[in-house]
């Protein structure tokens, strides 16, 4: 196939014409465009839809312990130590 001079660099502007085009389309909405409402969250449990469980459901095996949730209770100055992990202690 031969080339024409300045062929490369017309198909270089043409493709970059096309990108900028496509990039400017994505960005419009319609004229009616309205904004989600926010979700309904309870006064009780704001960060979730229903309230969490008591505990977790628990698995056979050595770390299979179902966990319970405390709301309000503190949480550890070093938290990193509950795990007994060397790396996070360093």
């Amino acid at each position: 196939m031969t080339e024409f001079p300045g062929q490369r660099q017309a198909l270089r502007r043409a493709s970059l014409a096309a990108s900028i085009s496509l990039a400017l389309a994505a960005c419009a909405v319609g004229p009616d465009f309205k904004p989600p409402e926010a979700p309904k969250v309870a006064a009780d449990h704001p960060y979730t839809p229903v309230p969490l469980p008591a505990q977790t459901a628990s698995a056979p095996g050595a770390a299979g312990a179902s966990q319970r949730f405390v709301p309000g209770d503190d949480i550890p100055a070093q938290w990193w130590q509950v795990y007994r992990s060397e790396p996070l202690d360093q």
